[in-house]
């Protein structure tokens, strides 16, 4: 093989492959998400989940709620901000990430809906000095415990 025709084809492999986020640049990711509660629990407030993650990343997570705040807001009692710590892990690395979100209370047995916004504070391996930013949509189910939906993901490196 000539020169000129090695360096097409390593020219076509670098385009077909993308930029990774561990050597510069940003990566976007979406899928769902489903988690329970742990059998126990160290949150402040009572709320702790594990779950799984599926789609475009896949692995599991750890979240403690570390604060919860309901009916403040007079325009609308039912809104509950929160705050919280996560963990995720991944066949590339952990992400920890620092969490906030909003809630609804409605009574049971009602799905309650809710948006986290989890910021990378740290990380291994892939995700190491990464910044990046998950948002997690979905309805938390108050008898079991247990939440559905789906999440957004961006990774980002600086070389």
């Amino acid at each position: 093989m000539n020169i000129r025709v090695w360096q097409a084809a390593v020219f076509v492999f670098a385009l077909s492959v993308g930029v990774r986020a561990d050597i510069g640049g940003c990566q976007y990711h979406s899928g769902d998400f489903t988690s329970t509660p742990p059998p126990v629990c160290q949150s402040p407030v009572g709320i702790c989940t594990n779950g799984v993650l599926t789609g475009d990343v896949e692995g599991t997570y750890d979240f403690i709620m570390t604060k919860l705040v309901c009916g403040t807001d007079p325009l609308d009692p039912a809104l509950c901000t929160y705050e919280g710590d996560s963990i995720v892990t991944t066949e590339k690395g952990t992400i920890i990430t620092k969490d906030t979100g909003v809630m609804r209370q409605l009574p049971p047995p009602a799905l309650l809906p809710f948006v986290t916004t989890a910021e990378f504070i740290d990380g291994t391996r892939r995700y190491k000095n990464a910044t990046g930013v998950f948002v997690a949509t979905g309805e938390l189910n108050v008898v079991t415990g247990e939440a559905v939906g789906e999440y957004s993901l961006q990774v980002c490196h600086t070389q």
